[in-house]
């Protein structure tokens, strides 16, 4: 998975959580952004961010 040059990766590796309580694993990481400091976001498996908290 890549991202804008603008933003990276803080995580080694991904934390992997069931947060829809659905058995179905999502992909928990921090971003940050050069520009607006850091985040959480959420993908799926298909690596669709399901939603990020705001910076």
């Amino acid at each position: 998975m890549r991202l804008p040059e603008t933003r990276v990766f803080e995580n080694l590796k991904p934390c992997l959580y069931d947060m829809g309580f659905d058995s179905i694993v999502e992909f928990v990481v921090i971003e940050s952004s050069m520009n607006q400091g850091a985040r959480l976001a959420i993908y799926d498996r298909d690596r669709s961010r399901l939603c990020d908290a705001l910076y």
